[in-house]
């Protein structure tokens, strides 16, 4: 059996443990440990006793501050944008996960961009720019990727070159030679969505409207295809009308809306994409059909959650974007620092599914 020394040696302990054990806040530990001002030297002397009784990650912290500073950069969707209502909570994740490993000496550069013509284009931009601006290799990378396109393939590949170690999170290119990807399983849920439908219409007849988000998303086609390859298996008596996305929110909502009035019988409708919920349920309501058609949403934010409030939305199958963001981090962090990749190419994260009873226990995530 081994020993608790053992144990507490092999443990990777970040700053928040120490500020734990400590009693100091993060920011005070981080100041310590980092020789910055404005703590009494008494202060600095009992946390820097705390973190030296906690050997292996003394090590690491002693480590860090003898080398360079480490790089890793984010390449997302504005979360201030289009990004806000998805992304927005995975950088939360990210920036939380960075908090806590502060200390290693790790820098990290936020680099988001805007839709141009295209998603996939305000993309690929901005991993252009980051690969010509800086002057040095860059050591990690976090990236939810728009496509499988060659011009982003070979744009990720030429980091990957240059010794850049990689996470994606949601969309996998497994042709780039990255760590691992951070998803839930996307055909599971679409399964699940309709699943869920399946209990809420019961021997309803009629039909469902699919808000399929972006066909060039391997993301969203597989939730898509779960969806209907479920219903088709166990209800097949209900057609699936599929409506993907418009450039804009409100092309999106322009599509829905049109084909609301020109379909008479559907009952019901589902989104595969956090920022199609929004849309979906306008369209839904200025149609006049709010009280006939039942809504599964996709992912929590501000504005699912009054919509679930309110009885708009029925349910939202949550995807846990924060937890997407933190273990993406925490996995680059252990491969840059330890150089210890995970087992898994594909590291799966728990989703759920949220109803207006069970809303108060997910706020928190908002």
């Amino acid at each position: 059996m081994e020993s608790m020394k053992d144990n507490s040696e092999k443990k990777l302990v970040t700053i928040k443990d120490i500020a734990e054990k400590s009693g100091y806040s993060i920011a005070t530990v981080h100041r310590a440990l980092n020789h910055k001002g404005g703590l009494s030297e008494d202060t600095r002397m009992k946390i820097l006793n705390v973190a030296n009784d906690l050997n292996y990650t003394n090590n690491y912290i002693a480590s860090a501050l003898s080398r360079k500073s480490i790089d890793i950069a984010i390449v997302l969707p504005n979360p201030q944008g289009f990004g806000k209502y998805y992304f927005s909570y995975m950088i939360k994740g990210i920036r939380n996960c960075y908090e806590e490993l502060y200390s290693y000496n790790i820098n990290l550069l936020e680099c988001y961009y805007d839709k141009e013509e295209s998603e996939e284009e305000g993309q690929i931009k901005r991993l252009q720019q980051l690969y010509f601006e800086k002057d040095h290799v860059l050591q990690g990378l976090i990236i939810a990727p728009i496509s499988n396109s060659e011009v982003l393939v070979k744009t990720l590949q030429a980091f990957a070159r240059e010794g850049t170690k990689i996470v994606f999170i949601d969309d996998d290119l497994p042709e780039v030679n990255r760590i691992c990807c951070v998803a839930p399983s996307d055909e599971y849920i679409g399964n699940l969505g309709a699943e869920l439908m399946s209990h809420m219409l019961k021997k309803q007849d009629g039909k469902i409207l699919l808000a399929a988000g972006n066909p060039a998303q391997s993301a969203h086609t597989l939730n898509a295809k779960g969806f209907i390859s479920y219903m088709k298996q166990y209800r097949p008596d209900i057609e699936v009308i599929v409506a993907e996305d418009g450039r804009d929110a409100q092309a999106s909502y322009q599509n829905l809306k049109k084909l609301l009035h020109e379909t008479d019988d559907i009952v019901a409708a589902y989104s595969v994409r956090a920022k199609n919920s929004i849309p979906l349920c306008r369209a839904i309501q200025d149609t006049g059909r709010i009280d006939d058609i039942s809504i599964i949403g996709s992912d929590l934010f501000l504005e699912t959650e009054e919509l679930l409030e309110s009885g708009v939305l029925s349910a939202v199958i949550y995807k846990n974007p924060y937890q997407k963001g933190y273990r993406a981090f925490q996995i680059l962090f252990d491969a840059v620092i330890k150089n210890i990749s995970p087992k898994e190419e594909l590291i799966y994260v728990p989703i759920s599914i949220i109803l207006r009873s069970n809303l108060r226990f997910y706020k928190e995530f908002i």
